[in-house]
């Protein structure tokens, strides 16, 4: 009930679209947004900011719904039904300031021309140019990274698929230093993990283009075994897959698979199991032996974790008199001593057992999803495993031919 009511709050502390009326002036000017008459002028709240014109300049008024209607009316007449069409459909929308009817037609472009490069090109610079419909006219002049913090906030509950692909534009767009540094920022420490998500696509938009490893790909990698949240990681790995990057995102992503924390080395095989890139079966299955090895070497001298508790009782008793003499008296002095009894436990946690089937496990369902075939719980015998289903990939080609080839040689006959 509480997150409802601060959903409902922040909702209701959103600018609302604008009234798309639409005023045409003498001058030749078109102006949208809301309007009111005060006195002899006329008010119109664009999103530019407010603008008064005298009445006597005014040639027409069209309100919004009239201007819905005729976007209807031509949708009507066949223009919905190809991407070239919704995309003038969602360009005409946005000249008359309709903004619910803009993002249905561009989300229909975006669906119809998704197998088409040209036509995405054409959206993608369309989108670009849509940075007044997404933020206030006072967030656009300030800092870079307070636009990339803005743009962000507009994903949250329901958000249009072509509001999100809009925004991903212009933060992908943005100046190289700053917005690459903002998104990194947003991207580790943002409390929504599809703030997160969208802030690595962002990024992996601005540095995918060359054959070595960027430093922005790098960070998307990163953050497969770094993210706490599962759909995050996912969103990582689905970057290298779309980017056909798979063979880079294994070769950085190796050295996880030894490393001293076992959690890093099971999310390492978990991103490789979403890649389902043969590249990382050998080495799943040269990992797989000395799973638990490495906790071992981790940590203290002798083990990962050292822990000590003392349940301890002291007790005094006089065990001895000293005598000394002061002025012909001689004073007893009493010596006291402690006697304790108790527990005291100091225990060095050498490896954990669950720790390492759990990471085994982890090497095993990647190296399932990855072959589709079990290598067993032995990962000893994953290295003889892993021969087997080369040879047998390597032989059934020569089988058929030799089928072919013997079923020629019996039609000659």
């Amino acid at each position: 009930m509480t997150r409802a009511l601060l959903a409902a709050v922040f909702a209701a502390l959103l600018p609302l679209p604008l009234a798309a009326d639409e005023v045409r002036l003498k001058d030749g000017r078109v102006l949208i947004g809301s309007t009111r008459k005060v006195g002899n002028t006329l008010l119109i709240k664009t999103r530019h900011g407010a603008v008064r014109v005298p009445m006597s300049i005014v040639v027409r008024i069209r309100k919004d719904k009239e201007l819905r209607d005729e976007l209807m009316d031509i949708a009507s007449r066949g223009a919905a039904g190809t991407a070239h069409g919704q995309l003038g459909l969602a360009k005409q929308a946005r000249d008359w300031g309709l903004e619910r009817e803009l993002w249905q037609h561009l989300g229909a472009a975006l669906h119809l021309g998704r197998n088409s490069d040209p036509m995405m090109r054409r959206m993608r610079e369309f989108m670009a140019t849509l940075e007044p419909e997404l933020l206030p006219k006072k967030w656009r002049g300030q800092r870079d990274d307070v636009k990339v913090r803005e743009l962000l906030y507009r994903i949250r509950g329901r958000v249009p698929r072509a509001k999100a692909a809009a925004i991903e534009e212009l933060l992908a767009r943005g100046p190289a230093p700053e917005f690459d540094k903002a998104l990194r920022i947003r991207a580790r420490r943002s409390a929504s993990p599809s703030h997160r998500a969208l802030a690595i696509r962002a990024l992996s938009r601005r540095g995918f283009d060359s054959n070595k490893l960027s430093s922005n790909e790098r960070f998307v990698y990163r953050t497969a075994i770094l993210d706490g949240r599962e759909s995050v990681r996912q969103a990582a790995m689905n970057i290298a897959k779309e980017n056909q990057r798979g063979l880079h995102a294994i070769h950085y992503l190796a050295p996880g698979l030894g490393h001293s924390n076992g959690k890093f080395r099971i999310r390492t095989a978990e991103a490789y199991g979403r890649l389902k890139d043969p590249a990382a079966l050998p080495l799943l299955v040269a990992a797989g032996p000395s799973a638990g090895a490495a906790l071992r070497r981790a940590g203290l001298p002798g083990g990962a974790t050292r822990g000590h508790v003392a349940v301890i009782n002291q007790q005094s008793y006089i065990r001895d008199f000293d005598v000394e003499v002061a002025q012909a008296a001689m004073i007893a002095n009493p010596v006291v001593g402690v006697v304790q009894s108790g527990t005291v436990l100091d225990v060095t946690v050498m490896a954990v057992t669950t720790h390492r089937n759990v990471i085994v496990d982890s090497y095993r369902d990647a190296i399932r999803e990855i072959s589709g075939v079990d290598p067993g719980d032995d990962p000893e015998k994953w290295k003889e495993w892993l021969e087997k289903q080369r040879q047998a990939k390597s032989t059934s080609p020569d089988k058929s031919t030799s089928t072919d080839k013997s079923t020629d040689t019996g039609n000659k006959k």
